[in-house]
């Protein structure tokens, strides 16, 4: 079962990002998950079992100038705590869907092992089944890079 902790200061909108992230993944037909908020320091420090930490970035743009310094301190012990106890976490910005959609493709790696990619909204999509083919700048030919190196490693193990 992946858990996932969303963490954040004040009113950075850790219950509505859980609530959305958690609907999406049922519409997904994802079932082997659970979402915690890490909203005490207790919880903050027992955050090293969850599969992924997710923390809320601030909005300061939008809170007055004596909540700005109150959010960015209260940011700033989370960090730390989740580093002292050695969390690795992502932050999340954005405002609701592109919110939701950070948090969706986080969770995707871990979540998902047939690959399949989370929309939001609930929907699923397949992925691209193709491989990925890197084609040189000066021609459309994806071999011509290959036998330029091929060639040079066998002049070099030659001399």
């Amino acid at each position: 079962m992946l858990k996932i902790a969303l963490a954040g200061a004040a009113n950075t909108g850790k219950l509505e990002l859980a609530a959305a992230l958690t609907r999406a993944l049922q519409a997904c037909g994802e079932h082997a998950f659970e979402v915690v908020v890490a909203d005490t320091p207790e919880r903050l420090t027992g955050l090293a079992p969850n599969n992924l930490t997710l923390l809320m970035g601030l909005k300061i743009r939008q809170a007055s100038a004596c909540s700005a310094g109150t959010l960015e301190a209260e940011d700033g012990l989370i960090r730390t705590a989740l580093a002292n106890a050695g969390v690795p976490y992502q932050v999340i910005y954005g405002e609701g869907e592109e919110r939701l959609a950070q948090a969706l493709q986080a969770a995707q790696r871990l979540l998902l092992p047939r690959s399949w990619m989370l929309l939001p909204g609930g929907q699923a999509g397949k992925p691209k089944t193709s491989p990925w083919v890197w084609m040189c700048d000066k021609c459309s030919d994806p071999q011509c890079e290959h036998r330029l190196l091929s060639a040079l490693l066998a002049h070099r193990s030659k001399a």
